[in-house]
């Protein structure tokens, strides 16, 4: 038999965890008993699997350009030099950009329109990179690649509108981790791929372009009727009206009243990612992780084969990298939510970073442990990004300071990405002691940015302990509430 939930003092068990999570008191009004886990299962299929599968879509789109270099796209459209860099590089130029104003067209246009619409535009895109005839064309193509994929960071967006601070981390790693199984799953696909070359007088890095942007078009229009809205529209009707109001409840118990019809001013939207401390660290620590994520996601096809391995074998030794780090994220994800910690977890993936890329930087031309180094390197990265994107958002509280800081962490992110275009340039392979070295001190940088942030939000917290209560001002939005407490 379902229990029900007492609405003074809701206790809740996600499906997600095996422990119980604790809601603040909520006041229902509502005659209809809620069932906590049946509510929040219902939450999780919806929102969960369509954007897991968008964002793993996304990235593989993305990555899978050094897939189609190992298969010989540069050969094909005759680029040299620096040109697959630049290539990479022009797609971060409007995903950058882009970013904030996308997040004020999702609020404007509704998610599940939004966000359906740039899954199929960059589905489109990426299927059209099968048919290009030269260099100019790719770098075309990966600009619009650019321009749809901007909207990702409205999914951060969204999650964090849906559930409890202390619930959200587990929910943002099974989004972000998709990235994960977008390495496992495109080594794979590239491998299956890679027998269709010459199929109706097609090369393989072709069929790649051709297959992946084909699946993606299908999941955005999908989407578009399976993508929910925010939890105050009226269009979330696979709810009742009970459990919206529930939903609404504890959300406001949490983080305070959403202010879904606040008006955003340029002002100040300047003025918080330019003058608040949590603003920037939570960006710069983003920054400083992702950009040696993002550079080995893109080149680890590329590394592979100048360790001398073969083309398949390039691809396929991706796959087990890709599936430990998603499972190894998960548990990890699970146990901050458990004990309502952040800082000790991305800390611990710092660490592993920098001992596998301290360790391949000092066994040159060894495969066997370097290929075991890869392993500690992209699970401590993932694991890091993954906590350290829900740390700052469970740290916000409304859709003014979501919508702005989901954006603004995601493009200063991206910028990281942007510059790991250059980390691994031809002429450094197979060695790559630049790169290498950039990655190391930027992972150490962004361990500092954490640090930074920590013993910021800690002093915040302790300020607010010593607030007389009734001092808050009545009805305020976001985290100026003196019963608003940072998780650390």
């Amino acid at each position: 038999m379902e229990s029900t939930i007492d609405t003074t003092n809701s206790t809740i068990e996600t499906p997600l965890s095996t422990d119980v999570e604790k809601s603040p008191p909520i006041q229902n009004k509502e005659l209809e008993p809620i069932n906590a886990r049946k509510v929040l299962t219902k939450i999780d299929l919806r929102l969960l699997p369509i954007l897991s599968l968008g964002c793993l879509l996304a990235f593989l789109d993305r990555i899978s350009i050094g897939n189609a270099e190992v298969y010989g796209l540069s050969k094909d459209l005759n680029m040299e030099g620096t040109q697959f860099n630049v290539a990479l590089l022009i797609f971060f130029i409007p995903y950058i950009l882009l970013e904030i104003p996308s997040n004020m067209l999702l609020k404007k246009f509704k998610p599940h329109c939004w966000i359906a619409f740039n899954i199929a535009g960059f589905g489109l895109t990426t299927l059209s990179q099968g048919f290009i005839k030269n260099y100019r064309s790719l770098l075309v193509t990966r600009f619009f690649l650019g321009v749809f994929e901007s909207e990702i960071s409205g999914c951060y967006y969204l999650i964090s509108m849906w559930y409890l601070r202390s619930e959200a981390q587990k929910r943002f790693s099974v989004f972000f981790l998709n990235t994960a199984l977008a390495i496992a799953f495109g080594g794979l696909l590239a491998t299956a791929i890679g027998k269709m070359d010459g199929l109706a007088g097609i090369t393989a890095w072709r069929w790649i372009f051709i297959v992946e942007g084909s699946m993606t078009v299908i999941v955005g229009v999908v989407g578009w009727w399976i993508i929910p809205d925010f939890p105050e529209d009226p269009s979330v009707t696979w709810l009742t009206s009970a459990e919206k109001k529930w939903v609404q409840n504890r959300l406001e118990d949490d983080v305070g009243k959403s202010g879904r019809d606040i008006k955003i001013p340029i002002k100040d939207i300047f003025k918080m990612i330019f003058t608040d401390y949590k603003f920037i660290m939570g960006a710069l620590m983003y920054f400083f992780i992702l950009m040696p994520a993002s550079g080995y996601a893109y080149f680890s096809p590329i590394i592979l084969r100048g360790w001398n391995y073969s083309q398949m074998q390039s691809q396929l030794l991706s796959v087990p990298i890709g599936l430990v780090t998603y499972v190894v994220g998960l548990i990890t994800a699970w146990l901050s939510d458990r004990y309502t910690h952040k800082y000790y977890f991305v800390m611990s993936g710092v660490v592993s970073a920098m001992i596998g890329i301290s360790v391949i930087m000092a066994t040159h031309g060894q495969r066997l442990p370097q290929y075991a180094m890869l392993f500690f390197i992209f699970v401590g990265l993932a694991v890091s990004v993954s906590i350290v994107i829900g740390w700052f958002q469970s740290n916000l509280a409304g859709h003014k300071q979501r919508a702005i800081g989901s954006a603004w962490q995601i493009s200063m992110g991206n910028i990281g990405s942007a510059i790991s275009t250059f980390l691994f340039v031809k002429k450094d392979a197979p060695d790559y002691v630049f790169g290498y070295t950039a990655c190391l001190v930027s992972v150490a940088l962004g361990g500092i940015c954490a640090t930074i942030y920590l013993l910021g939000i800690k002093r915040e917290n302790r300020v607010r302990d010593k607030i007389p209560e009734g001092q808050d001002v009545d009805g305020e939005i976001g985290d100026h509430r003196r019963n608003f407490k940072y998780i650390e």
